[in-house]
């Protein structure tokens, strides 16, 4: 068995250690599995030639990107551009990357992270080094919520150990139960290492629907005053809702 497989197997193990008839948690296995054999389909690594580190590249590639295809979103597409662009162009980063995207179901909140994906990933996302979640499918008994931010941990810490530049998609985060967001907090400080592994160079990004009707109605009362849509700044929204980067869509 190459290297590389054996380290898919670990990290298997690593994350199936615990409990295994928890409600949902075989949803949680199949998942694991699509990523052990995504971790030894593909000949992808973990440096430039799969995951794009040209800043220049990136910013005209997730401008055009964000222009071409998130409709109505200037404060969204401002805020992801100024980000992640300066983000990988810090070869340095004093903590992760965590972008929370709030608003209704439809606004565009999964395609804003495909493309911020697309533009990083060359296998965009089918990468072995994009990890995506939803609260209601893979943790959905919150009575086994330690089993699952254990085994949540330890999956993160696997992935970030075999590559730094990994990115984790996190969806319905108003399902998600507290105790499960406390276990992902400890990745996302200023710290310079956690366990000897070091998280400055991941990406968090956060999905939720909690924050739209603020959005709506901020939207309506600023369009009933006669301004226009585009004069509408992040600092009008934020007031009401906040988290560690926030993107309104």
């Amino acid at each position: 068995m190459n290297s590389r497989k054996q380290q898919a197997v670990l990290l298997l193990l690593l994350v199936c250690a615990g409990r295994t008839d928890a409600l949902g948690f075989s949803s949680f296995t199949r998942t694991l599995k699509d990523w052990y054999h995504r971790l030894t389909a593909y000949n992808d690594d973990c440096n430039g030639d799969w995951i794009s580190s040209d800043g220049k590249g990136v910013r005209k590639g997730l401008k055009d990107d964000l222009a071409r295809n998130l409709f109505g979103q200037h404060i969204a597409s401002e805020v992801i551009m100024k980000a992640v662009t300066g983000f990988i162009n810090n070869d340095n980063p004093k903590k992760p990357l965590v972008l929370s995207f709030h608003g209704s179901s439809g606004v565009g909140k999964n395609l804003a992270s495909q493309l911020i994906v697309k533009n990083l990933y060359k296998q965009g996302m089918d990468s072995r080094f994009v990890h995506y979640f939803n609260s209601v499918a893979h943790f959905p008994d919150h009575g086994q919520v330690e089993t699952y931010k254990s085994q949540l941990q330890h999956w993160i810490r696997g992935n970030v150990t075999n590559c730094a530049h990994s990115l984790f998609i996190f969806d319905e985060m108003k399902n998600m139960h507290p105790g499960i967001i406390d276990g992902l907090k400890p990745f996302m400080d200023y710290v310079h290492k956690l366990d000897g592994v070091s998280y400055r160079k991941a990406i968090f990004i956060f999905l939720s629907n909690d924050g739209g009707e603020i959005i709506r109605r901020t939207t309506f009362d600023f369009l009933i005053t006669g301004k226009e849509r585009q004069k509408l700044k992040l600092e009008d929204l934020e007031t009401d809702i906040s988290s560690p980067v926030v993107t309104l869509l």
